[in-house]
C-alpha cells in the first residue's frame, strides 16, 4: 500500500506529495489523477473534511470540530485553526474530486477510512488529515511562540527546521511555502498510517475523523467530551 498527500485548494493549484516527488493539478487533472487509482490499494490522504452523519442533525459542526474549537481550544494556539464543515471551503470541491462528503449517497469506489482495520480493503481508500494540527501536535512541546506559518515566512522556516530536527520531514522542499509542507505532511500521515501504525491515531468516528499522530491526552479528553 502507497500513501499520497494532496492539499486541496478550491482556486488555486493543487500540491500533491506521493513520497517521492511533488506535483500541482489543476482541480479536474487532479480528480483524473485519483481515478487512476481506482481498484488500486492506494491511501489518499485529503486535507478537507470527509466524513459526514446526517444523524448529528448539525449540519454547521461535527463533533470533532467542536472538540477542538470550544472543548479543547485553550490549548490550540493562534495560526492552528479549526473549521467547522460549513465554514471550510473545500467540501464542494472534495465532493466533484473524491465523493465526499457523502450525504444521501454511496461511494463505492473510493473507501473512507474511519477505523485502522478499514485499511484492509483492497481498494481506492481516502482518509481526512489535518496537517496544522498534527504540526502541532508533533511540536507542542517545543519552544514556539508563534505558529502562523501560513502567513509568515520567518515562522515557516523555524517549524520547518523543528520539523527536520525531529526527524518528521526528511527531505528539502521544492518550495518553501505551506502547500508544499501540507502535502508532505499529509503524506507523512498517511506513510505512518501504514507503516507505523501504533504512532498515529485516528480521532472521531463516522460522524467526522481525522487522522492525527498519536497523542494520549488529546485522545482522553476527546473520549471525555464524546461521552458528556
Amino acid at each position: 500500500m502507497k500513501a499520497i498527500g494532496i492539499d486541496p485548494a478550491p482556486s488555486k493549484k493543487n500540491v500533491i506529495f506521493d513520497g517521492e516527488k511533488f506535483k500541482e493539478y489543476e482541480i479536474d487533472n487532479l480528480k483524473n489523477f485519483i481515478q487512476n487509482f481506482v481498484n488500486k490499494d492506494i491511501l489518499v490522504c485529503w486535507d478537507a473534511p470527509l466524513a459526514f452523519n446526517v444523524n448529528i442533525k448539525d449540519f454547521y459542526y461535527r463533533p470533532i470540530e467542536k472538540f477542538f474549537k470550544y472543548h479543547n481550544k485553550d490549548s490550540l494556539p493562534k495560526g492552528i485553526s479549526m473549521m467547522s464543515i460549513a465554514e471550510c471551503p473545500h467540501w464542494l470541491m472534495s465532493q466533484y474530486v473524491v465523493g465526499y462528503p457523502a450525504v444521501n449517497c454511496e461511494n463505492n469506489e473510493i473507501s473512507l477510512i474511519i477505523k485502522k482495520e478499514d485499511l484492509q480493503a483492497n481498494k481506492l481508500k481516502i482518509v481526512e488529515v489535518h496537517p496544522a494540527l498534527a504540526i502541532w501536535i508533533w511540536l507542542k512541546d517545543e519552544n514556539i511562540e508563534e505558529w502562523k506559518y501560513k502567513k509568515e515566512k520567518q515562522i515557516f522556516e523555524k517549524i520547518l527546521r523543528i520539523l527536520k530536527d525531529k526527524n518528521i520531514v526528511n527531505l528539502d522542499l521544492p518550495k518553501h511555502n505551506d502547500d508544499y509542507l501540507d502535502a508532505y505532511i499529509a503524506w507523512k500521515l498517511g506513510d505512518k498510517l501504514i507503516n507505523e501504525p501504533e504512532s498515529v491515531m485516528l480521532l472521531g468516528d463516522e460522524s467526522g475523523c481525522i487522522l492525527l499522530p498519536k497523542d494520549e491526552e488529546i485522545k482522553s479528553k476527546f473520549n471525555e467530551f464524546k461521552n458528556n
